[in-house]
Formats: structure tokens, sequence, C-alpha cells
């Protein structure tokens, strides 16, 4: 379910988007693979991978 920039445009948006994301997909028992700067919303994520200059910086 790929989004694009329109639907991320505010930081109101983008936090609604990105809650309607993560229902459906703990709802549906898959697994989602989120690309973001936005650390906001990767520190809502159940795990992540920092990359920094093409290298693995962090597991969490």
């Amino acid at each position: 379910m790929p989004t694009s920039r329109p639907a991320t445009s505010t930081p109101q948006t983008a936090g609604r988007v990105f809650s309607i994301l993560l229902q459906l997909v703990r709802a549906s028992g898959l697994a989602a693979l989120i690309a973001t700067h936005n650390m906001d919303l990767a520190a809502r994520m159940d795990r992540r991978v920092t990359i920094r200059d093409g290298m693995i910086e962090q597991l969490a």
C-alpha cells in the first residue's frame, strides 16, 4: 500500500495516515516496510532499522 508525498504533506495528515496503516497491518498480521525521515513516526513502529551513509547504524 504505497503512499505519496501528498498523503503525508502535513504532520496531522501524516499522523492520521500512519495510524490507519498501523491498524490495518496489525489487524491483518502482516508486516509493513516503512521508509521515513520522520523519527516521531518511526518511533511508533514495533521494530526499526536506522541507516546512515548506506550502512546499518542501529537495530531496535
